[in-house]
């Protein structure tokens, strides 16, 4: 039923260019505490993470109460985490930015809350989230080549979520799931979510 909890990381990453060399240090480490007893479920995590000569603090809550067996499950959560971008994982997202691109690291805060069950060979998972956001990467059409996208952050940007996942386990090796998500950005530097 009770759980201690600590977790230690480390990115080093160096970039090589012509024109210049980027070393990446990402050191991140926190300590928590577990609880579950398939009545109530608790999680609670605190650390820090270290990015050069930067710390941020890093942090995670979670509870979930059983209301009945397993077809009725209410969660809430926060956690507040610290997200190593680099030019693969912004290509991953768009391929066609170029590859001299500013670098930051993104710090994401998540809120959410919400039901999930399981009845029968169904499931279902219906959630809310407020994200607050320092240092989103969004992706802007050059206007020099049209093809190509500069990369450009917004400082701080807030994302009010809706989240639905509804599945059907229709054998112990197939599950067929539909699931999707609505997003309203709030916006502090760019007018949109490019």
């Amino acid at each position: 039923q009770h759980r201690a909890l600590f977790d230690f990381n480390f990115d080093i990453s160096q970039l090589k260019r012509d024109t210049f060399k980027l070393q990446r240090n990402i050191f991140k480490f926190d300590v928590g505490y577990g609880f579950n007893n398939d009545d109530w479920k608790a999680l609670g995590k605190i650390g820090l993470a270290v990015d050069g000569k930067k710390v941020y603090p890093i942090a995670e809550t979670y509870v979930e109460k059983r209301f009945y067996q397993h077809a009725l499950i209410a969660y809430i959560g926060y956690s507040y985490s610290f997200r190593k971008n680099s030019l693969n994982t912004l290509i991953h997202t768009n391929n066609f930015i170029y590859d001299t691109v500013a670098i930051l690291n993104t710090r994401v805060g998540d809120l959410g809350t919400g039901i999930k069950g399981t009845i029968g060979s169904f499931n279902y998972n219906i959630a809310f989230h407020l994200n607050h956001i320092n240092n989103l990467p969004l992706y802007v059409n050059d206007s020099a080549d049209m093809r190509r996208f500069r990369i450009v952050y917004d400082d701080k940007v807030k994302i009010y979520n809706i989240h639905f996942e509804l599945g059907y386990n229709a054998k112990e090796w197939l599950r067929l799931s539909v699931l999707g998500d609505y997003n309203n950005y709030l916006m502090n530097n760019e007018a949109r979510a490019w």
